[in-house]
């Protein structure tokens, strides 16, 4: 919604550290849901309000960084990259859009 603020990197750090702790597998980011831990197979719910479009477009922008183009930004369909914790660890990224939201 306009006016709504996005999320912060140090709250997409701290899902990330969350994920570690709890000793995850993947981490589910998705508009109109709270983020998800994939735990032994089974989803887990982090508590929160659900994720907006311009908080996924934040985690996206957090991960690309310099990765792509600005100019690529309309047309990214699918994108495929890491993200590093240094000195913890290094997370597989896949971005896509769907329904107009990254």
């Amino acid at each position: 919604m306009e006016g709504e603020k996005s999320m912060e990197r140090e709250q997409f750090i701290h899902y990330l550290k969350g994920a570690l702790q709890l000793n995850a597998s993947d981490i589910h980011f998705k508009t109109g849901s709270p983020p998800f831990y994939r735990i032994q197979n089974s989803l887990r719910s982090v508590r929160g309000n659900p994720l907006t479009p311009e908080d996924t477009k934040s985690i996206a922008g957090f991960v690309r960084e310099d990765k792509l183009a600005p100019k690529i930004e309309g047309k990214l369909c699918d994108f495929d990259t890491s993200f590093d914790l240094p000195g913890q660890c290094r997370f597989r990224v896949n971005i896509f859009r769907q329904r107009g939201s990254l």
